[in-house]
């Protein structure tokens, strides 16, 4: 997912800079053709970049395309199934361990049932004070951190 960041950063930095070359001028495009974002630029279509690649996360299932709940906790730990419990049709990605913690990633097309899942799982957990620390957050900028 880093890579795509660093694609759509790249088509409007190079979008930006095409714009700014005179109407009889020459851009030259160093690259591969093969790549999206290279014909998006060559095509000067970054709206058909953009709405491609929300189709490929809407049939992935990623954000934007869906809302997510970032749920990182201490090894072992199960808070993100706690969560998928209350949502029968929530999709659950990881762990990624990541040292002495994991990473879960709970995505639903419902924003309110999400964080309704997410909020009944923070107060059972905090009802039983002696849970491990659980650090949530809704719709990450990035979900690769």
């Amino acid at each position: 997912l880093e890579f795509r960041r660093v694609l759509f950063r790249s088509v409007r930095r190079w979008s930006e800079l095409a714009a700014h070359v005179a109407p009889d001028g020459r851009l030259l495009i160093v690259g591969s053709q093969a790549t999206a974002a290279v014909q998006a630029l060559v095509r000067n279509d970054p709206v058909g970049f953009a709405e491609r690649e929300l189709a490929e996360r809407r049939a992935a299932g990623l954000p934007p395309a869906c809302h997510c709940a970032s749920i990182t906790t201490p090894v072992g730990n199960q808070a993100a199934l706690e969560v998928t419990a209350d949502l029968r049709d929530a999709r659950l990605l990881g762990p990624v361990t990541r040292g002495d913690s994991q990473r879960w990633l709970v995505c639903h097309a419902d924003l309110a049932r999400l964080c309704s899942a997410v909020r009944t799982m923070v107060v059972r957990r905090s009802a039983a004070k002696t849970l491990a620390h659980v650090d949530v957050r809704i719709d990450p900028l990035d979900i690769t951190t």
